[in-house]
């Protein structure tokens, strides 16, 4: 007599055990899942796309000639006018011409105060030892360095233009010039 080989518990793959399928797919279960997700209350017909298409026909189908609804004036009234006291009228200040010597004075003390600037100084310092600095004190050394050349060109100090470019021109200018010592000194007589 042949007899049935035994179920075994681990023994799933044998054909008489088939796994029960599930009434609904896959798709089902996710769209299920989204539902339940949701909470609140659908969106209101403003957002809908049918709402919007239904805008753009009555858009479409707006007559044209209708304009604004602001009411016009069918009386056409004077504006009344408010006066206001007139402003006096202060001339406007024009720069004002300074006297040659005062300009010449306020240039020279610009000058001094730049030439005994601590900070300025300490930079020109760190630069000499070749020591680096901020950008930030850079672009401020720069623009006080450029003020100090334009000021020395505008007082006539320029100590490059007044360098003698050979060190023996500038004993040929004391012999060629006319120097008379009784100019200067009363006492001075000529032998």
């Amino acid at each position: 007599m042949a007899t049935k080989p035994a179920k075994s518990v681990g023994n799933s793959k044998r054909p008489d055990s088939k796994k029960k399928k599930p009434a609904f797919t896959e798709l089902d279960g996710r769209e299920q899942k989204k539902q339940a997700k949701r909470k609140g209350l659908k969106p209101g017909a403003r957002n809908s796309v049918e709402s919007k298409e239904h805008q753009a026909r009555e858009a479409k189908n707006k007559d044209a000639r209708v304009g604004s609804r602001k009411p016009v004036a069918l009386v056409v009234e004077t504006p009344v006018k408010t006066v206001k006291p007139a402003k006096p009228v202060e001339p406007k200040s024009e720069k004002k011409e300074v006297p040659q010597e005062q300009q010449l004075a306020k240039w020279e003390r610009e000058l001094d105060k730049l030439e005994n600037d601590d900070r300025l100084n300490a930079l020109l310092d760190k630069l000499e030892l070749e020591q680096p600095i901020a950008a930030e004190d850079q672009e401020w050394l720069d623009k006080k360095l450029a003020r100090h050349q334009e000021l020395l060109k505008l007082l006539g100090l320029n100590d490059e233009e007044n360098e003698a470019k050979d060190p023996d021109e500038l004993l040929q200018r004391f012999i060629d010039s006319d120097f008379d010592p009784s100019q200067f000194d009363s006492r001075y007589k000529e032998d």
